[in-house]
Parts: C-alpha cells; structure tokens; sequence
C-alpha cells in the first residue's frame, strides 16, 4: 500500500515538477535573450526542443533569437513554424507575418494576415466588442 501511495505521489508530482522546470527555464531564456547571450539561449532552446518540438514558444524564442541576430532567412522559418504550431496566436501571427515582409515575401504576408482562422478570430473579437459597447449604454 505504501508503495502504491509513493507511485501515484510520484506519478503525480514530476509531471508538475518538470512544467514548472521548463516555464523557468523559458523565462530565463528570455533573460539571457536580451541581454544578448544568444549562444546560450539556443543551447537551452536546442535542449528544450529536443523534449518537445511542437512547443510553438519555442520556435518563436529560435526566432527571436535569430531576428536579434540579424539572421532574416533563419527567423522567418521559426516564426513560420510558431504560427502554424499556435495559429490563433496573434503574437505568432504577427512576428511570421513581419518577418515575411521583411525577408520580401509582401505578397505572402497579406495573404497570412487574411487566412481564414485569423479572419474568424477577427469576426469574433468585432462581435465581442460591439456586444460589449451596447451592453455599457
């Protein structure tokens, strides 16, 4: 009995225990990331994305990491990959969409502006405020 009581707290604990270990480890990322330690930040992000590559935070932190870095062609494709990872992520949408124009892709960018999730979100949050204005008067 003691035994099965220790699996379970165990089972139970290292799940949270390794979440908040990896929120700790990003937020130190994104410490190291403006202070301009970029060596650093992809070794931890290149850690962190061996344990979970479909964390769509960790693309855009690679991308970060490379717009600092002058490295257009290198940013474009993580933010890429964060937006189509979280694509109602407007955060994501916009650094993909920005990085897009600026690698010359104008014609893409607009086109990723306008996609149809993010024409929905838009219709959503226009009725959610509208709604919100009539129900204040």
């Amino acid at each position: 009995m003691v035994r099965l009581m220790a699996t379970i707290f165990i089972a139970l604990t290292f799940p949270t225990q390794s979440l908040f270990s990896q929120e700790q480890t990003k937020a130190n990322i994104y410490r190291l990331l403006y202070s301009g330690q970029y060596d650093s930040v992809k070794t931890q992000l290149n850690e962190l994305i061996k344990k979970d590559s479909s964390d769509a935070e960790i693309h855009f932190l690679f991308g970060m990491t490379y717009t600092f870095q002058n490295k257009r062609s290198e940013a474009l494709k993580d933010f890429e990959q964060s937006y189509h990872l979280d694509s109602m992520n407007i955060k994501y949408l916009n650094y993909y969409a920005n990085s897009l124009q600026n690698n010359g892709y104008f014609k893409k960018a607009a086109e990723e502006n306008l996609s149809p999730e993010v024409s929905e979100f838009i219709k959503i949050r226009i009725r959610e405020l509208t709604e919100a204005i009539f129900l204040n008067n």
